[in-house]
């Protein structure tokens, strides 16, 4: 896929988590006990990850297609490569001394879980990241969810 066609999609992926946002309420569409475990042990991952400077914890939290974009609009694709990446970014910044992850929401959608939230880390070298994020968790085969799509959105006043 070409980097046109990626944009185009991550904007439609986020048109169409606004439109189920405002839809009604995130309670009525709750994702199940054992999705909501796997999403927090993903989101538990990325932060000790981040602690730890360890991009093959961050990078397993994914599937193998998946694509992770930060808030400039620029896009990685697979695991391989966003481990590759992560690596890079940690020897540049370092690991971290802070890292969160607030979810505020969720929506699943059959095969598919679209989580909101907000995510910040301090690095190593004083760096600080912080921001609003898009997640979409898609089921497994086993039946565990993973990291499909991870969109790092720009904050409003951008």
């Amino acid at each position: 896929m070409n980097d046109r066609k990626l944009k185009s999609t991550c904007i439609a992926v986020l048109l169409l988590a606004s439109g189920l946002a405002i839809a009604g309420p995130a309670g009525k569409h709750d994702p199940s006990m054992a999705a909501v475990a796997d999403i927090t042990a993903g989101n538990d991952a990325w932060v000790a990850g981040m602690k730890q400077g360890n991009a093959d914890l961050i990078a397993g939290t994914f599937t193998a297609d998946a694509v992770d974009c930060g808030p400039d609009g620029k896009c990685v694709r697979g695991r391989a490569a966003i481990r590759k990446q992560l690596h890079a970014e940690f020897l540049k910044y370092g690991a971290a001394q802070v890292a969160t992850v607030h979810s505020l929401g969720s929506v699943r959608d059959q095969n598919f879980i679209y989580e909101w939230g907000t995510a910040g880390s301090v690095r190593g070298n004083g760096q600080v990241a912080a921001g609003r994020y898009l997640a979409i968790w898609r089921r497994q085969t086993d039946g565990h969810w993973k990291l499909y799509r991870n969109l790092s959105l720009p904050n409003p006043a951008n």
